[in-house]
């Protein structure tokens, strides 16, 4: 019997498609910046700007005791009865980390793995947001989880994803490929959905003309270079192509500007509400991961909402709702 398996069945992972995209990269100043489009079906809930205070008892789906986190976390979230699902978000300490559709490429444990923290796919941000400090802490958490193959709460399918992680040290990448979790570096800050980053590198060097080996030095003066017309597909690979080379004409850019720039990068690849399509975009969010703030900015309303994790921590001991998306 194995005890791995790739996540979902092949015909509940092509019912859907997500199409989220996610940028990082640090300012003029070294500040670290991280920001995204949540990108998804209409759900019962819906997604908020929410606050969670340090000591929060969590309860994974896995069968394990519900925990208290060691942080205060703020990030783009949905509330199920009792349960909060983080879509993305950061902690008090400065790490970050924001979930992405990975479809066809997961693979979760088929049950409970005796000897190791289970959690479902859904849980493994607030589990990493809420008992580690930085990436070192990640990575020396990841040997103990197993991310099994289970159903969230109001969910119908198993959700294969891949995470964006970063704090001070940079951005990284855990793309559950195999019963072994590691993180891989993301140089270019840029991520979508499948395939895999290395297959999106590749794809990257051919559309920009380079060799498949060319350095990662020559992609990033290719990229800035670049002066051509811009892949138009709703697909993941060409919004990773044409992110990539937004997000390098926008750069350096200073702490001033960050916000504004990124957003106009995120504004590129929103996503409305076409007849036949599920997918639309929620909200676009940038943090700046410095000050510990965050740029909440609800789809279609467009008006940011800012939050600061220091001032709620001071002010809140109980989850508060910040925004007010209906």
């Amino acid at each position: 019997v194995k005890h791995w398996m790739k996540s979902a069945a092949t015909h509940q992972v092509k019912r859907v498609t997500r199409m989220c995209t996610a940028v990082s990269f640090w300012s003029t100043e070294h500040h670290r910046y991280f920001g995204r489009t949540m990108d998804f079906p209409v759900k019962n809930t819906p997604w908020n700007l929410t606050y969670l205070p340090k000591g929060y008892l969590w309860r994974p789906l896995a069968p394990q005791a519900a925990y208290p986190s060691k942080y205060a976390i703020l990030g783009g979230m949905r509330r199920v009865d009792d349960y909060y699902l983080i879509g993305d978000g950061f902690n008090q300490a400065g790490l970050a980390v924001a979930e992405l559709y990975f479809p066809g490429q997961v693979e979760y444990a088929a049950r409970a793995q005796p000897g190791k923290i289970n959690l479902s796919p859904q849980d493994v941000i607030g589990y990493l947001l809420g008992n580690c400090a930085n990436i070192s802490e990640v990575a020396a958490l990841l040997p103990r989880l197993a991310i099994t193959n289970r159903q969230w709460y109001d969910h119908d399918i198993i959700h294969p994803f891949h995470w964006f992680i970063q704090d001070a040290s940079g951005t990284y990448l855990l793309e559950p490929t195999s019963p072994t979790l590691s993180l891989q570096r993301v140089e270019l800050g840029v991520l979508t959905n499948s395939p895999t980053y290395a297959n999106h590198l590749r794809r990257l060097r051919s559309f920009l003309g380079l060799s498949a080996d060319a350095p990662l030095k020559t992609v990033e003066e290719a990229l800035k270079d670049y002066q051509g017309d811009l892949p138009q597909a709703r697909s993941p690979r060409s919004r990773f192509i044409a992110t990539s080379i937004r997000l390098a004409h926008q750069l350096p850019v200073d702490d001033h500007q960050a916000v504004a720039q990124s957003m106009k990068v995120l504004g590129a690849v929103k996503m409305a509400h076409l007849p036949g399509h599920d997918d639309f975009t929620h909200y676009l969010g940038m943090a700046d991961l410095n000050s510990l703030r965050y740029f909440f900015t609800p789809v279609p309303e467009m008006t940011t909402i800012t939050q600061s994790l220091p001032a709620l921590i001071a002010k809140y001991s109980t989850p508060q709702v910040l925004s007010q998306v209906p």
